[in-house]
């Protein structure tokens, strides 16, 4: 199987989850090889900065019909603070390109921070 054709899964976080600020796409596959991007969003729409990278420990497994990932990734690099009771903007999205399949969490995926689900640190 290539990495073209392999599962990939993508987290979008919003780390301010008020309206304003940037959206960072980070994409997995099972290689645990990573594609990163930061949104910024305007009045006009949204607009990939592709220049920009993060940094994450990543480790997946593979089985016969599955595989998982864990990854570690420090918030400060999108200018968030970690605290108790902090909630951020987050949204998952899985991609199967050879089954032309995709599962979202919140539905439909939308670089819109107001569409997404809710993570709340403890």
């Amino acid at each position: 199987m290539t990495q073209r054709s392999m599962a990939k899964t993508a987290w979008l976080l919003h780390p301010t989850r008020l309206g304003e600020g940037h959206v960072y796409q980070i994409y997995f596959n099972p290689l645990g090889t990573s594609f990163d991007q930061r949104i910024v969003m305007t009045e006009a729409g949204a607009n990939a900065d592709r220049t920009w990278n993060g940094t994450y420990e990543v480790k997946t497994a593979r089985g016969r019909d599955y595989w998982t990932v864990e990854a570690r990734i420090p918030l400060d690099q999108f200018g968030a603070v970690a605290r108790s009771g902090q909630r951020m903007g987050l949204e998952f999205r899985r991609k199967q390109k050879r089954l032309n399949c995709t599962a979202d969490w919140q539905v439909p995926l939308d670089y819109n921070p107001s569409t997404y689900g809710v993570m709340l640190l403890k």
